[in-house]
């Protein structure tokens, strides 16, 4: 029943794509895999080919907190080292994206700069939520894309109820999980991020690593609904009425 959520996932259309959201989404789960694992260098080595393919691809950097913040992983020198291996790569990654800006348009904050052209906005997260699931029924933007915020939403509330009910016995890799998973449903929210929200909310795959830990009928109802969804939204792209 996961694997169904894993295959449907909300805006999967994404996934076969010109968009690079495949790439960055293996690349993110590569590194979850490796952190689980305690191959920290390999994960940062995937976690610096994330930020390098997507800007949204820097968030796995978040991943660099779990060996630093667990005991399991040995005393503080060798978290601290973890923690290390982990994030260093991606930071570098990162700047390399920022120098090759440099290098190209003579701005290192290109992307930055043309983000600002959307007239994005600090806005309260629930309240991007309800904005969403305000256009239900509405004839301008179709209503299936506030069905899948929802969606969204209930998997994420899912996924935090696994964090907290089982938060002592979750694995390097869950943990990993949670953190990048916070991270991407949160950050643009907070942009007020009506403009191709379903596009971020494609990037939320790695939750489904924390939904394995539901009851099977529940995993069911979700997949279920993820099918009907994701061939709504499929529609609307086919369309050309989103891209």
């Amino acid at each position: 029943a996961t694997m169904a959520i894993a295959a449907a996932f909300p805006s999967s259309v994404y996934y076969g794509a010109i968009f690079p959201i495949s790439i960055v989404v293996a690349a993110m789960l590569l590194a979850l895999v490796c952190v689980d694992r305690q191959r920290w260098l390999l994960a940062g080595c995937c976690g610096a080919f994330a930020a390098v393919v997507y800007p949204s691809g820097v968030v796995i950097g978040v991943v660099a907190l779990v060996p630093l913040l667990s005991s399991v992983v040995g005393d503080a020198r060798s978290r601290v080292r973890a923690a290390a291996l982990v994030g260093v790569p991606i930071a570098v990654g990162y700047a390399l994206v920022l120098a090759n800006f440099q290098r190209a348009t003579g701005y290192w904050n290109a992307w930055f700069k043309t983000q600002s052209s959307y007239d994005f906005d600090r806005t309260f997260p629930l309240e991007t939520v309800a904005r969403q699931i305000g256009h239900l029924g509405d004839d301008v933007i179709p209503g299936v894309i506030g069905v899948q915020t929802m969606l969204v939403m209930v998997m994420v509330v899912a996924a935090g109820y696994v964090v907290v009910s089982r938060r002592h016995d979750l694995s390097l890799g869950e943990r990993g999980a949670a953190l990048v998973v916070a991270m991407l449903w949160v950050i643009p929210l907070t942009l007020g991020g009506d403009l191709s929200l379903y596009r971020a909310e494609s990037l939320l795959l790695p939750v489904v690593v924390l939904l394995v830990r539901l009851r099977a009928w529940l995993l069911t109802g979700l997949a279920v609904v993820c099918i009907v969804v994701g061939y709504e939204m499929a529609q609307l792209f086919f369309d050309n009425i989103l891209i």
